[in-house]
């Protein structure tokens, strides 16, 4: 069964047999980016060392077309440090460091991630932060920030440390839409 928008635009809904409506919440639209359209991805560094205020991930959006929404944030750090979040100010051309590949969360997929991620990047500049951890040694932190961090064509996100770490690993989770 099919409901009709009701505006004209000849949109439909889905009603499943037991009369629900089939609809997505925002929790789970990684799930439907993953399994519909095969866009959605997890960057993940290797354990890797750092110098005091560096960026120990960036993520840049290189598709034109979509946005890139961020769902999850995760890292664990060898000594305690405020951790930076922040969507860098400059315009980051071409990304410098180690690269860090968006393994696609659906394995029947063969896409691609539109994304240039680097650990230990180096030519950002530190831009509207909107989140600020204290983070402990060796105590894992996860932030659910549920899609709501959009970065859309050519926009970044940096995770940036303050203190020296002797070995940190850090993870961000993401899907891409069509802007």
């Amino acid at each position: 069964m099919q409901i009709k928008d009701g505006t004209g635009s000849g949109d439909l809904a889905g009603v499943v047999d037991n009369r629900l409506l089939v609809s997505s919440r925002s929790e789970e639209r990684l799930f439907y980016a993953s399994r519909d359209d095969g866009q959605a991805y997890a960057w993940v560094t290797a354990t890797s060392t750092t110098a005091a205020n560096d960026t120990i991930l960036l993520i840049k959006n290189t598709s034109k077309t979509k946005n890139l929404f961020i769902d999850h944030l995760g890292l664990t750090l060898a000594s305690a440090s405020v951790v930076t979040v922040h969507r860098p100010t400059t315009l980051v051309a071409t990304p410098t460091g180690t690269a860090v590949t968006g393994v696609n969360l659906n394995g029947q997929s063969a896409n691609v991630a539109d994304a240039s991620a680097k650990k230990d990047e180096t030519t950002n500049s530190q831009g509207d932060v909107f989140l600020k951890i204290q983070a402990v040694a060796a105590t894992p932190i996860e932030r659910d920030l549920k899609g709501a961090v959009i970065l859309g064509p050519d926009q970044s996100i940096g995770i940036d440390v303050v203190a020296t770490q002797a070995s940190f690993e850090c993870n961000i989770v993401g899907w891409f839409e069509e802007a």
